[in-house]
């Protein structure tokens, strides 16, 4: 048949179209061609045909399928042509992005170029003109650059570019082998080529926006170091309140919501990468988290043992003798740290963490929740610390709550302008708002003084009203309480009662060190004599007469007589076969406390005053029981009949020096070896304790010691009240000390009782809390005026150290024995000195003539009078131990 080779010529013909539509140049166009071949095919099928009607069909279907194929090749070419002008577009968008990173990198230069000049400029001198003439041009290029990064930061993430979108390739167009493969590949390569573009152009933006940022800070700082060297009616100008300082506050408030919404677009961004890095378990963050929990274990730590340590370490500072500069501050600054742990542990921590891991408030939103975070602890410490400096004492007083909203206030508005000009520095650093902000904080002070003085009006007015003869400020405010004078008038008078607050707690403190308080004591005491004399010459004032000073006398009657046993020191009653001593300097009561312990015995009672008599402790002792005065003889009578044997001044029968403890031992041996239920008391002056302690303290003597301490101010008050009240006095006080101010955070005081207090103080202070020199000390402060016949009290006339400073050397030697033996022979002296008995005749008559001594017997004693100026001059000079009163 026919049709067999008709239809080989068929596809022989159809395959060479298939090879030539391959070889073919693609970017012709062939759709005429394919028309012609449809049709000799066609007319070959009809002539191959034979009139067959399967040939006929066979070639209608040829030529269907060779149009379907034209029109595929037509589209396949179609979409040749689109990825051609698409492959320009991308070219395009590509030069667009290179353009745009070299305008990036202009940018960072220019802003280099920037700080160059200034920094050329500002190190000229004399070029306050230059300088002008580029700040100028400074401030134009950094309003382009602010908004240009404002542009970049409204266009957010999107792509902004001109590449296409690509629709992939229908597989139904390509056939195999006719170059459908290769539009496939090149379809793909120009969808990762524009994918890459915008990966790239996504970069740039975050470049764009990163340096736009980073050459405002740098044009920023190049501006503010341009600052100083303008001129000064420029930079007045522009730091001022006028146009130019307006609108350089606009411009400043605009970088300043350029770099919040920099920080909020970045910010997450770095807490995102830096959580990624938390989760990628390497060395770095298994050290980092070591770091981290020891901080935390430190901190829980201190806050349940600070309080402890600070305490012992106030307890340690405070207990030094004599205190010094440095204990007294550290005690202080332990106190003060007590009462601001709290925030002062957490400002440590916040610290500590930002030392430790920077990375992690490296982030804007962190920094800035670490900066709040600082400051309000920061502020919370100062107001706690200011409020321990305020406290009067460890007690309460009634306005703590107020004086703690107070601070409150105060510290907020500090707390506040600080964060403000902190943060306004890190943005703008310190330009126009800081300029501004630093200017106006100081009229916030205005309505803060108005809303504290009117929280504190009543105690204002109040001690306004106390001090008002005193200050004339305080008296014209006491009689105009009302209206604006007055509220104006309650500010001054506040400030008045804060500097003499702050003089008193001054005064106070200074007085707590040995040095300071020696020196002070020594102005006062001369004040004290210029007072006296002036008195004197005045002829305004009388001393009282003999018979009133003799009610007041020192040993007119015990002096412990108002104190009340110290349980924790004193024991009930003197224990069977116990030896007790009772240790204290003159006039602390020890004669007081030994009656009180021989009336709490059950047993007789047997007291012998140590050296007031010829005899010996063991004569008076043997004459009393009626027996011999041996030690085997007094056994056997104290075994036969028990006593509570008392020995009273035992310093007596002590000579300070080599074998001066005979009789002592003695007295003691023999106490020892008596049997119970017998038991003995011993008292003792403290100045010849440390002689027997170190001469004698490799083995103990007693089996109880009880010490009588320096009396507080308090005891020593009630005793001079009680007394001057039994002798019919009523003084008004006419003292004026340092400490008598009126302190704002204290209580309403009268100024009489506030003279009162001062005057008492300084009485305890000065005789070291001895309360028979304090009685001496009183009734020599007491004068009568003549004019009106009121009893007074002025001051006294203290004794001339000066005199007694500059007598020979060995007149302090001779003075240490007297008051180490309270009453001494002269031979006695001349045996602890090594001196002859002609020179410690001749000291002892120098010493009588300046009053220093007097007789007691055939011995001598120290007047009351210069009692603690002995002392305190022999305690200077290292003669005898303890501390300075």
């Amino acid at each position: 048949m026919a049709s067999g080779p008709a239809l080989r010529r068929v596809a022989g013909l159809a395959a060479l179209l298939l090879l030539a539509l391959f070889l073919f140049p693609i970017d012709l166009w062939p759709s005429a061609q394919a028309q012609d071949i449809a049709e000799e095919s066609a007319a070959v099928l009809e002539e191959g045909a034979l009139g067959n009607e399967t040939a006929r069909q066979m070639a209608e279907a040829e030529r269907a399928r060779a149009l379907a194929e034209a029109e595929r090749r037509r589209l396949l070419l179609a979409e040749w042509q689109r990825l051609r002008l698409a492959h320009e577009v991308v070219k395009a968008e590509a030069a667009r992005l290179e353009n745009e990173a070299a305008a990036i990198e202009l940018v960072q230069t220019e802003a280099l170029g920037w700080q160059r000049r200034v920094l050329a400029v500002a190190s000229t001198p004399g070029s306050e003109a230059a300088a002008d003439a580029l700040y100028a041009d400074l401030i134009a290029s950094l309003r382009e650059v602010r908004s240009a990064l404002s542009d970049a930061l409204g266009a957010g993430g999107g792509s902004e570019g001109n590449t296409p979108q690509i629709p992939p390739i229908d597989p139904a167009l390509v056939a195999d082998g006719d170059g459908g493969e290769r539009l496939i590949e090149y379809q793909q390569a120009l969808v990762d080529r524009i994918a890459w573009l915008a990966r790239y152009d996504r970069a740039l933006k975050t470049r764009k926006r990163d340096t736009l940022y980073a050459a405002m800070l740098t044009m920023n700082d190049a501006r503010l170091s341009l600052l100083p060297a303008l001129s000064p009616s420029l930079r007045s100008r522009i730091t001022g309140f006028g146009e130019e300082g307006l609108n350089q506050v606009a411009r400043e408030v605009k970088q300043i919501v350029l770099t919040l919404r920099y920080n909020a677009a970045t910010g997450f961004a770095g807490l995102k990468a830096f959580a990624g890095e938390l989760m990628d378990f390497r060395a770095r963050t298994i050290v980092a988290i070591m770091e981290l929990l020891l901080v935390v274990l430190v901190f829980r730590f201190w806050q349940g043992a600070g309080d402890g340590v600070l305490a012992d370490m106030e307890r340690t500072q405070r207990s030094r003798k004599p205190p010094t500069i440095w204990s007294s501050f550290l005690a202080y600054l332990a106190r003060l740290l007590r009462h601001a742990l709290r925030p002062l542990n957490w400002l440590i921590l916040l610290l500590v963490l930002d030392w430790l891991f920077p990375l992690v408030f490296a982030p804007a939103p962190m920094r800035l929740l670490w900066l709040l975070a600082c400051w309000i602890v920061a502020g919370a410490a100062l107001v706690q610390i200011i409020d321990a400096m305020a406290r009067g004492g460890p007690g309460e007083d009634p306005r703590a709550a107020l004086r703690r909203r107070s601070l409150q206030l105060v510290a907020t508005i500090i707390v506040g302008v600080g964060l403000v000009l902190t943060v306004t520095a890190n943005l703008v650093g310190r330009g126009a708002i800081y300029s501004w902000v630093l200017t106006f904080c100081w009229l916030l002070a205005i309505p803060v003084l108005f809303i504290i003085t009117t929280w504190w009006r009543d105690r204002i007015e109040t001690l306004a009203r106390l001090g008002a003869k005193k200050n004339k400020v305080l008296g014209w405010v006491s009689r105009n309480p009302d209206g604006i004078s007055g509220a104006l008038g309650r500010i001054v008078a506040g400030f008045v009662l804060m500097v003499q607050g702050g003089r008193v707690v001054i005064a106070r403190r200074i007085r707590q060190l040995s040095l300071i308080r020696e020196i002070l004591g020594q102005r006062a005491r001369k004040k004290a004599s210029e007072q006296a004399t002036a008195d004197e010459e005045s002829g305004r004032y009388v001393s009282l007469t003999k018979e009133e000073l003799a009610l007041l006398a020192p040993h007119g009657r015990p002096v412990s007589d108002i104190v009340p046993p110290d349980e924790k020191l004193h024991p009930a009653a003197p224990m069977p076969g116990h030896v007790l001593v009772v240790v204290g300097d003159r006039g602390h009561g020890k004669t007081t406390v030994v009656d009180r312990l021989l009336k709490a015995s059950a047993l007789p009672v047997l007291y012998v005053e140590a050296g007031a008599v010829e005899e010996s402790v063991a004569e008076v002792i043997g004459r009393r029981l009626g027996c011999e005065p041996e030690p085997a003889a007094i056994a056997e009578a104290l075994k036969a009949q028990p006593h509570c044997v008392a020995v009273d001044d035992l310093q007596r029968i002590i000579v300070p020096a080599i074998g001066g403890l005979t009789r002592l031992d003695a007295i003691l041996d023999l106490a020892r070896h008596t049997p119970a239920p017998n038991s003995w008391i011993f008292a003792m002056g403290g100045a010849a304790w440390p002689f027997l302690e170190r001469a004698r303290g490799d083995r103990p003597l007693f089996d109880h010691e009880i010490h009588l301490h320096p009396w507080p101010k308090a005891k020593i008050r009630e005793l001079i009240e009680r007394r001057t009240h039994a002798a019919g006095i009523d003084p008004d006080f006419e003292y004026a000390g340092d400490d008598t101010g009126t302190m704002l955070f204290e209580e309403e005081i009268a100024p009489e009782e506030r003279a009162r207090r001062a005057f008492y103080a300084a009485l305890t202070e000065e005789t070291g809390g001895n309360p028979a020199v304090a009685l001496e000390r009183w009734r020599r402060s007491l004068f009568r005026e003549k004019a009106t016949g009121r009893v007074c009290v002025r001051t006294f006339k203290a004794p001339d150290v000066a005199r007694l400073a500059a007598m020979p050397p060995v007149t302090l030697f001779v003075l240490r024995t007297i008051l180490q033996m309270d009453i001494a022979h002269p031979h006695q002296i001349a045996l602890a000195t090594d001196l002859s008995p002609a020179r410690v005749g001749e000291t002892l008559r120098s010493c009588e003539l300046l009053g220093v001594i007097e007789r007691q017997g055939t011995g001598w004693r120290l007047s009351l009078y210069w009692l603690q100026e002995v002392k305190r001059l022999l305690l200077a000079q290292n003669l005898i131990a303890g501390e300075l009163p």
